[in-house]
């Protein structure tokens, strides 16, 4: 086949169709390496965004916590009762450990209060390593 360009003409091969072997690897690692790297950023988004949706989930609690503390001059002894007395319309699970609850303890004669939520590796380490901890003590 024969085609023309600047005024020449030029022999256009019909057998040299497709990619070399070669060019298919490195493209396919090419875009492997570019997988790897959203994956990776997409991973660490999303951790954070659970952290700051449980972030939002204790303050909310808390907020309900300090409201009942001024109506009843305690905090309660369990989160139920937030809910049971109309401070929640419905409390939140623990987006660390699916349909439980967040972890409370209160303190000195229920004049204080720990609340808090298992962290990423989803085990209740009292407060400590990646629980994330709101309270007052």
């Amino acid at each position: 086949m024969w085609g023309k360009f600047g005024g020449r003409l030029l022999k256009i091969s019909l057998k040299q169709q497709g990619f070399t072997l070669l060019e298919l690897l490195a493209v396919t690692l090419i875009l492997s390496i570019l997988l790897t790297a959203v994956t990776l950023n997409y991973a660490g988004v999303q951790e954070e965004a659970t952290d700051n949706l449980v972030q939002a989930d204790l303050h909310v609690i808390a907020a309900a916590l300090n409201f009942y503390r001024l109506k009843n001059q305690k905090y309660p002894v369990e989160l139920k009762t937030l809910e049971t007395r109309g401070y929640l319309e419905e409390l939140p699970d623990d987006k660390f450990r699916m349909n439980q609850p967040y972890l409370y303890q209160v303190k000195a004669g229920a004049a204080t209060y720990l609340l808090w939520s298992v962290g990423a590796n989803g085990q209740d380490d009292h407060g400590g390593a990646d629980d994330i901890v709101l309270g007052k003590q």
